[in-house]
């Protein structure tokens, strides 16, 4: 059996211009997967799916774009995303769920999901070379103080602040907001 890694689309027959770009190091597998969750009705692309609820499966085109190294399948998907802007896509970006905008019912269902379930590291225990790279990745952030280089960065980023003065209302609503927060203590060094 030869197994076809590469970019491929799916495509509407009644609207050409409705289109979903995915990638896959095993494409015939992932065109299965995509038909039998369309099918169930939970395919993982809402546009998708509504579309096929709507048009049908039927309306459906799947078409292989192009075959590549395993290596290079997201690397090429990113690229024919960018490329044509596909309608049916949720995520901007190749294997990644950055830009996707959960929906209100979206984010209920994500947060009843894990109710009751502890945290994914509770209990864990860490070796000492995880604590120490952990600790050498966290020098600086909490304690130390900015550097320079920094600080100048974080003024550039932020001089619409630099020198503005607050009204008392506004004071008043930062103040009624902070009320029953507790404070953390700066350790001794910080001023």
């Amino acid at each position: 059996m030869n197994i076809i890694s590469g970019v491929y689309k799916i495509e509407s027959i009644s609207n050409p211009d409705r289109i979903y770009v995915g990638g896959s190091v095993n494409i015939e597998k992932r065109w299965s997967e995509h038909k039998r969750t369309l099918r169930l009705g939970n395919h993982d692309s809402v546009m998708l799916q509504n579309h096929v609820n709507e048009y049908g499966f039927d309306d459906l085109k799947f078409t292989l774009i192009t075959t590549c190294d395993k290596k290079l399948v997201t690397q090429n998907e990113q690229l024919h995303i960018d490329l044509l802007k596909p309608y049916f896509n949720v995520c901007e970006f190749a294997n990644s769920m950055k830009g996707y905008k959960f929906t209100d019912r979206q984010i209920i269902n994500l947060s009843n999901a894990h109710l009751g379930q502890p945290a994914w590291n509770k209990g864990k225990k860490w070796s000492d070379e995880a604590k120490l790279k952990m600790s050498i990745s966290h020098t600086g952030k909490i304690n130390g103080p900015h550097s320079e280089e920094t600080r100048l960065k974080m003024k550039q980023n932020h001089k619409g602040m630099t020198g503005r003065k607050m009204t008392d209302e506004h004071k008043r609503k930062i103040s009624e907001a902070n009320l029953g927060k507790k404070k953390t203590k700066k350790p001794q060094n910080e001023k």
